[in-house]
């Protein structure tokens, strides 16, 4: 019986495996890819390109991390890692010296299909990507937080340049950039300014009140504002709460922007060819 178990436990282990050989199949070299090896790119550029973008594939729908043997909310360096491990690179991490070249290399990799060719061409490094994510996140920490506007600029115009560089098709403009960046610092300004209302309006619930305390861990950031302010606040408190809501607040430009963004953060792991 406990044969019988331990080789249903070596079966799947072994599937599991085989469907992890199976997917990096798909990115395999063919021979236009050999040919480019050694003569284009070195080997160790050309493996890191495969990896990288069997890693953008699989994050583009966390359900192909499963494949992997990977978490599905894995991030792309733990799947870029992974499959370099696989490979057979012996490293510690990303931070090894021995990626150094790789990270900044200026080749991807497209797989091949029935109509064309497994290829390496060039493209834009992984520095230059992780730049790109880095530089959203800073525009949106910006836009929500106490930045000033030189830096907001700052931060608009370089994300701007760096991602029409990337690829024309996934370039942000930086007047949209700033009209966005105005509209979501009103909506920061009035939810602090909400905030302010609500803790001074507080004061009339004694500390150790369940009305106090609900809306202080809301306000903290463990709960929903609306939602404790809904259950636990006074009259004064739901009035505020009702006119923040039904303020009229300007989002045309961020309507404009968050499909930009979003093509963004599909298409930025992926192999530029296959949009662009």
């Amino acid at each position: 019986m406990a044969d019988s178990y331990m080789d249903a436990e070596n079966d799947l282990a072994a599937d599991a495996a085989t469907e992890r050989l199976c997917s990096m199949a798909t990115f395999r070299d063919g021979d236009v890819s050999r040919r480019q090896i050694g003569t284009q790119l070195d080997p160790a550029q050309a493996l890191f390109a495969r990896c990288l973008a069997m890693s953008g594939w699989a994050i583009a729908k966390p359900l192909r991390l499963i494949v992997f043997g990977l978490p599905m909310r894995a991030s792309l360096d733990e799947c870029l890692l992974a499959r370099l491990r696989d490979a057979g690179c012996d490293l510690r991490g990303l931070e090894d010296e021995t990626l150094r070249p790789c990270l900044d290399s200026r080749w991807e990799f497209i797989r091949g299909n029935e109509y064309r060719p497994a290829r390496y061409r060039p493209g834009p490094s992984y520095h230059e990507r992780l730049r790109v994510e880095l530089l959203v996140a800073a525009w949106q920490r910006a836009t929500r937080g106490s930045a000033g506007i030189d830096a907001l600029e700052s931060i608009a115009r370089n994300l701007a340049a760096a991602t029409s560089a990337l690829a024309a098709h996934l370039a942000l403009p930086v007047a949209l950039l700033r009209r966005a960046a105005a509209e979501r610092r009103l909506d920061a300004a009035a939810e602090e300014r909400l905030q302010r209302q609500l803790q001074k309006a507080m004061l009339e619930f004694a500390e150790d009140d369940i009305r106090h305390l609900a809306i202080a861990a809301a306000l903290d950031g463990a709960a929903d504002v609306a939602g404790a302010v809904r259950r636990y606040g006074s009259p004064a408190m739901q009035v505020l709460l009702r006119a923040h809501v039904e303020r009229i607040s300007p989002t045309g430009s961020r309507a404009a922007l968050e499909p930009r963004l979003a093509r963004l953060r599909t298409q930025l792991w992926a192999p530029i060819a296959t949009y662009g």
